[in-house]
This record gives C-alpha cells, structure tokens and sequence, in this order.
C-alpha cells in the first residue's frame, strides 16, 4: 500500500533523477500468499518490485528475475561504474540487465535465501522453495511444528505451480530437497 503522500512525493522526480525509494515491509494480508510479515512463507518475502526509469527500464514490462533488495548494493555499483570494496555486498547482485529489459537464457540470481524472525532459513531456486523446518517461523501459528512419523521434515514448494505454498512436496522430490538443501548448508557455513 501506497499513502497519498509517498505517491505525491514521486511526482517530483524529475527525468533524468536517479534515486530509489524502496519500501520492503510488506504488509498483514497478502492476498492469496501463505504467511505475513516474519513469516518464512511467501506471504512474509514476496513484495513487488516496481522500476520506473525512463529511457532505460521500458514501460509496461515485466520480469520473473529473482530480486532481493540486496541487489540495489551491486546495482548502483554498476549504474554508477563504482567498484565496491574487497567483502561489500557478497550476496548482492547486479540485476540492471533485467531493469533494462534484457533477457538471459539464465537467471541472474542462482538462489535466494530467506529467513524468518525466529531463525527458519529458506533457500529459493527457480521455481523451488524448501524450507527445513515446519510451521511459519514466525507470527502464523504454528511457529514451530514437530513432524510425526512418516510426515515430511520439513517444506518444499514449487512455487510456480503453487504460489500460495499449500501443497509441500517434500517426499515427493527427494533431489530437489537434497539439491537446496546443500546450498543452504554451504551459504551457512560460508558465514556470509
């Protein structure tokens, strides 16, 4: 949601402005999204990410990149032809080729990873989300959910197919499961 204000203010952006005005709260309802804010469910993570730049971003498009509000860091970087220093941003990436419209035969990010506000990681990657634990990590009830015998250990979606995270298919793609798994353990232990 937009305050008349924050829509009055960008009226005053001229042409040729570059500047960023990001809001990454989210709010309670997220329409068909599972979760809310804290949450590690979709309804938790996922807020538009909407560009206007004329003359560089066309108007009326769309992008399925991943984007994280990391990747402003090695965005701007590039924008402005600045090097960041040895260690800065070491998860952020250059994104300005999907701003511009651009296409790839592959994405810009390989993964994503997410985590809630009672520690639940997520690790995304195409269409794939798992999640190790059970239960939101968050606010939604249950926080926390000790599977019972024979019960996934925890959460895998595809995300294309089931955007709203209803049906985990967690014994159904062992791979996929084993897949994201190691890069979560390999992002944790590089202590990024």
């Amino acid at each position: 949601w937009w305050t008349p204000q924050e829509t009055d203010d960008l009226k005053h952006y001229k042409p040729n402005h570059r500047g960023q005005y990001v809001k990454d709260r989210g709010h309670q309802g997220n329409a068909h999204l599972r979760g809310t804010k804290a949450d590690i469910w979709e309804g938790g993570h996922r807020v538009p990410f909407i560009v206007r730049w004329p003359g560089q971003t066309p108007a009326d498009s769309t992008s399925d990149e991943l984007v994280e509000l990391t990747d402003l860091l090695a965005t701007c970087a590039a924008i402005t032809d600045t090097k960041l220093p040895a260690g800065a941003g070491e998860d952020s990436v250059n994104i300005l080729p999907a701003l511009r419209g651009e296409k790839s035969d592959k994405p810009l990010r390989e993964y994503a990873i997410h985590h809630s506000l009672w520690g639940h990681f997520s690790v995304r990657q195409g269409p794939w989300k798992m999640i190790p634990k059970r239960g939101s990590g968050g606010f939604t009830r249950a926080r926390e959910v000790e599977p019972k015998p024979g019960e996934p250990t925890g959460q895998l979606y595809n995300l294309q197919q089931d955007p709203s995270e209803t049906e985990n298919v967690w014994n159904e793609h062992p791979e996929v499961v084993e897949r994201l798994s190691k890069i979560l353990k390999k992002v944790q232990a590089d202590d990024q």
